[in-house]
């Protein structure tokens, strides 16, 4: 994710990995302009998770909104729904889903 958002930004942006949040480590930091974005990242087998964990992240840097980008590993047929924003005290969570178990085209109804 890290190596992605760099090739995105380029020069514009600065991208840090393992940022040092005083009460752990966020995954990843984007620094665009004067803004410092929080991502956390989560393997999504089961149940979400890393709300929690990105709030705390969110209250102790002093940020509003943050993201979570969840890679779901789901089996087909398993997967429910996932919320695209979560509001928690410290502010707005954002969760972006990859799928990363899709039906393959072959066995996709026409």
């Amino acid at each position: 994710m890290a190596v992605f958002a760099k090739g995105v930004l380029g020069s514009d942006g600065l991208v840090l990995r393992e940022v040092g949040s005083g009460i752990g480590f966020v995954d990843v930091g984007i620094l665009f302009g004067r803004v410092l974005h929080l991502v956390e990242l989560k393997v999504l087998k089961t149940e979400l998770s890393g709300i929690g964990q990105l709030a705390r992240y969110m209250r102790n840097e002093g940020r509003k909104e943050g993201w979570l980008l969840l890679i779901d590993v789901r089996q087909t047929g398993r997967v429910t729904a996932t919320p695209t924003t979560v509001t928690t005290p410290a502010g707005r969570i954002r969760i972006v889903r990859v799928n990363a178990n899709p039906t393959p085209p072959h066995k996709a109804k026409q």
